[in-house]
């Protein structure tokens, strides 16, 4: 008997641990919480991709180094999984350079949507990607977005193009885009509020890469 009841004050809680349950799980949700990026100006982050070619019916996964400054600075460096350099892209204000060391090329000039086809299979106005990173409305009047019962964006589409937010969590976003020849999904995670400044935002054509203009 006495054996039992020494097991039994083993096993009771401290009348004041029932109070901490709630704190605990507040804690938890808090964590939780999705970050809303429409309050940086500036971030980076890692980014894991996979491409799909529709057309060609191929598929592939890059991981990618995002460094963006609102309203139109980004640059991404792109690898494969064994940390080859596939491809440098820089969008500063209205000029794009992208570099794609294994065909020994660089390209620059003015931005535009089709630059993008350079690297991806797909047609891509580089003013959406600094939107969708920074959390905002994709501008145009042909956009028809919707928001989540939380406020946060989940699906913009035009008679061209689908972009849904698939997933959300704390500082990590797993965002699709979607057209008739390709499909992307980039999840974005490692988000740092601080981003590379200046003369981050423009590439040097390497000796011996022909430079084509866009």
């Amino acid at each position: 008997m006495s054996q039992l009841l020494q097991k039994k004050k083993e096993l009771s809680l401290p009348k004041n641990s029932l109070l901490l349950l709630p704190v605990f799980f507040l804690a938890v949700s808090c964590t939780s919480i999705p970050e809303n990026f429409s309050k940086h100006n500036e971030g980076s982050w890692r980014a894991k991709s996979l491409i799909q070619d529709l057309v060609k019916r191929k598929s592939y996964v890059v991981y990618i180094d995002i460094n963006a400054i609102r309203p139109d600075r980004v640059r991404m460096d792109v690898e494969t999984s064994l940390g080859i350099h596939v491809a440098s892209m820089v969008y500063n204000r209205d000029q794009m350079q992208i570099l794609v060391p294994d065909k020994r090329r660089f390209y620059s000039g003015k931005a535009s949507k089709a630059a993008f086809k350079k690297v991806i299979p797909m047609e891509l106005d580089p003013d959406w990607l600094v939107q969708v990173l920074f959390d905002q409305k994709l501008e145009g009047s042909e956009w028809k977005c919707e928001k989540d019962k939380n406020g946060y964006y989940k699906s913009c589409v035009t008679e061209q193009m689908k972009v849904q937010w698939l997933k959300r969590m704390r500082q990590m976003r797993v965002v699709a885009f979607e057209t008739e020849t390709a499909k992307i999904q980039l999840q974005l995670k490692g988000f740092k509020s601080s981003a590379k400044q200046a003369e981050f935002y423009e590439l040097k054509k390497p000796a011996g890469f022909k430079q084509i203009s866009l």
